[in-house]
């Protein structure tokens, strides 16, 4: 397979990203994209926690790990509340209208949705 062939991590983010409709206007969109993209590069390694994917994204973007966390949260809110929920659920494997996945069930899922597409692409 050539390596044009399979899109990059943060291209796949983003286009996973949009499907979900999360909001672009958002300053958590951006920082949720680095910290999905520094999680599939990380998944290897178990037990990547929370505060080193939010402070490797807060240095990247200039801020603190304070604002990267609650910006995610912020925009991970949105999505839940204007997105098709259907899907959410689905994607998620979260149970009940009224609960939305915390940042780093989000975090994870997108990752291993990521990191299973590629290897679905590879074989």
């Amino acid at each position: 397979m050539e390596i044009d062939a399979v899109p990059n991590v943060s291209d796949e983010a983003k286009r996973l990203l949009a499907k979900l409709r999360l909001p672009v206007h958002m300053k958590g969109y951006c920082y949720l994209c680095t910290v999905v993209e520094l999680a599939v590069c990380r998944m290897t390694s178990i037990g990547v926690k929370a505060r080193v994917l939010y402070s490797e994204a807060a240095r990247i973007h200039g801020t603190t790990e304070a604002c990267v966390e609650r910006d995610i949260r912020y925009c991970i809110e949105e999505a839940w509340r204007t997105a098709d929920s259907e899907t959410l659920h689905n994607l998620f494997g979260i149970r009940g209208p009224d609960r939305r996945p915390t940042n780093m069930e989000f975090i994870y899922g997108a990752a291993n949705m990521i990191i299973l597409k590629r290897t679905a692409k590879q074989c």
